[in-house]
């Protein structure tokens, strides 16, 4: 194992595995080499299972038994087809599949691979034993926490962690508008109101006692709401648009979260929304933080695809 992959730790897991693999493989090809086997470690898997199955097994089922992709055990089984130790058919049923099997040839390999089979197994354990610790336990435990909780879900919910809402700077303006004109354009039309907050938000929003926010991930602006002051304590949580590759990570949950704290603070006496039926996404969103539909449109609403009038209970 080279220095550098030691030092990257645990980040270098998957390609001090795949090393190990290789050299594990490596290992076996040599011995079989000098046995005059013509046989090759990476086609183990794929040979033992046939040679084990009572009837033709097809690539899809290699592949789910070994957990190797379909594409490497495809062209594994085409290698030893070609060599002759394995035979492919048509499934009768699904002319798409391919079914394989021993040939004579492949049987006949098969037998000159046991003892090396046997005497590589007898090598392994020793192995193991003589690193101190149950590997193959230890194997099968990682594989079963992976399996449980996937890394690539673990990143993600650490990366919606690291969201950061931050307030309006004149920086941003452009933001608060693309991320609207995106949501906007992708389900209804931008209304001239919606134009004039999105060319004056200072004038518009700031100026009259409102908020801005804004959602940023790794230096990107992914998503924005805002708070509308209507007088006497009353605000409209309004002009929230999240990135189209942002949505279902947790953005808008927390632009919600954040709004509905900074209304909180600033002993704001009601909290509302207009929405559309079609948004169901949205709305549970809404309801899940405390929102509550009055079953009817916003008397005087100036939005002409808003239908769904949305007040914040009182706690």
């Amino acid at each position: 194992m080279t220095d550098f992959l030691r030092a990257q730790g645990v980040l270098s897991l998957g390609s001090r595995l795949r090393a190990l693999s290789d050299q594990l493989f490596k290992e076996g090809d040599l011995v079989y080499k000098r046995h005059g086997i013509p046989m090759h470690g990476r086609w183990f898997p794929v040979i033992s299972l046939v040679s084990l199955s009572e009837k033709p097994v097809s690539v899809t089922y290699i592949a789910q038994q070994t957990g190797f992709s379909h594409p490497y055990v495809s062209t594994q089984a085409h290698k030893m087809i070609k060599l002759g130790y394995l035979q492919d058919e048509r499934c009768s049923q699904d002319e798409r599949r391919r079914l394989l099997s021993l040939t004579t040839k492949g049987k006949a390999l098969i037998e000159q691979a046991k003892p090396v089979w046997d005497n590589f197994k007898k090598v392994a354990y020793a192995s193991v034993e003589n690193s101190g610790s149950d590997f193959l336990d230890a194997v099968e435990r990682f594989e079963k926490e992976i399996e449980l909780r996937p890394w690539s879900q673990e990143v993600n919910k650490l990366m919606h962690d690291e969201v950061e809402i931050i307030d309006y700077d004149p920086k941003y303006k452009k933001d608060f508008a693309r991320l609207n004109i995106e949501w906007l354009e992708k389900y209804f039309s931008v209304e001239a109101v919606d134009q004039e907050y999105f060319d004056f938000p200072e004038k518009k929003i700031l100026q009259k006692g409102g908020r801005i926010f804004f959602a940023k991930l790794s230096n990107q602006i992914v998503g924005t709401c805002a708070l509308f002051h209507e007088g006497d304590g009353v605000y409209e949580l309004a002009k929230m648009g999240v990135s189209q590759s942002y949505q279902g990570k947790g953005v808008g949950a927390k632009l919600v979260e954040h709004s509905v704290a900074c209304f909180k603070s600033m002993q704001g006496s009601e909290l509302f929304l207009e929405t559309h039926s079609s948004l169901q996404t949205a709305i549970r969103l809404y309801k899940k933080h405390g929102f509550v539909d009055q079953g009817h449109r916003k008397p005087g609403s100036v939005y002409a695809r808003s239908e769904v009038y949305m007040v914040l209970e009182a706690k």
